[in-house]
């Protein structure tokens, strides 16, 4: 199995994950910030779906061509999402990222780029496209956090 796969059948089963845990929590709590100063199971979710998006050009483009007024943008956008929206825009986002991704070739994926945040580093396209599934993770521990807080100790 090749790397990509990997990531291609990782990120798969997480984006399932963010959407089960999103799913388990009760609909009057979505919105819910801990302490009012945390972020809501929705936003996570809006913005888990949002994200594949840019993935998606930069492993196009191989180039980081992503400004932060584009960034303020999107983050508008998701904003505005639903529950039901987020889960039909990431799944059709993620969708496209994974198909663009499988379409690479492994020499494709460790060519280096600058990204322009962290102190201006460079990256492979492997080491970005692994952004989606590691941001999936973290989010989806930031909501079963939440589900903890609000007394559901259960595994979704």
């Amino acid at each position: 199995m090749q790397a990509k796969d990997f990531l291609i059948r990782l990120t798969r089963e997480q984006l399932e994950a963010l959407f089960r845990n999103a799913r388990a929590l009760p609909e009057d709590r979505l919105d819910w910030r801990p302490m009012d100063q945390g972020r809501s199971a929705l936003d996570q979710v809006r913005e888990c779906a949002a994200i594949p998006r840019l993935l998606t050009r930069v492993l196009r483009e191989r180039a980081f061509n992503v400004g932060s007024e584009e960034m303020e943008a999107l983050r508008a956008e998701w904003a505005t999402w639903s529950l039901d929206e987020a889960e039909r825009i990431g799944r059709e986002e993620t969708e496209t990222f994974l198909e663009v991704l499988a379409s690479m070739s492994e020499e494709e994926l460790q060519k280096r780029i600058p990204v322009p945040f962290f102190g201006g580093v460079e990256r492979t396209l492997a080491e970005i496209a692994s952004t989606h599934v590691w941001n999936l993770i973290y989010h989806i521990g930031q909501i079963a956090y939440i589900q903890t807080l609000l007394g559901d100790r259960e595994m979704h």
